[in-house]
């Protein structure tokens, strides 16, 4: 595919010819993303990995998300029970 050095928009914008949504893997989500810029709804898992042992908890918010309506924005999915800004 070639994105491994694209940065988070550019990657965005090459992932929207292709695909309805994002899902990135983040240590720290971002915060005021510019609604606007995006092309296309963002899952972000708020994983320190992406093994899929770690990623696995994240499944069943991620696939309610998915079978909803997204707006162009980004969603933070956090593991069940985890607390928010932790």
């Amino acid at each position: 595919m070639g994105r491994e050095r694209l940065s988070n928009g550019a990657l965005l914008s090459a992932t929207a010819s292709e695909h309805e949504v994002a899902i990135t893997i983040t240590k720290r989500p971002r915060l005021g993303q510019d609604i606007a810029e995006l092309p296309v709804p963002a899952l972000a898992l708020d994983a320190m990995t992406n093994k899929p042992h770690v990623l696995e908890p994240f499944a069943p918010e991620s696939f309610r998300l998915l079978g909803t309506m997204l707006q162009r924005r980004v969603y933070t999915v956090r593991l069940p029970g985890a607390l928010a800004g932790v």
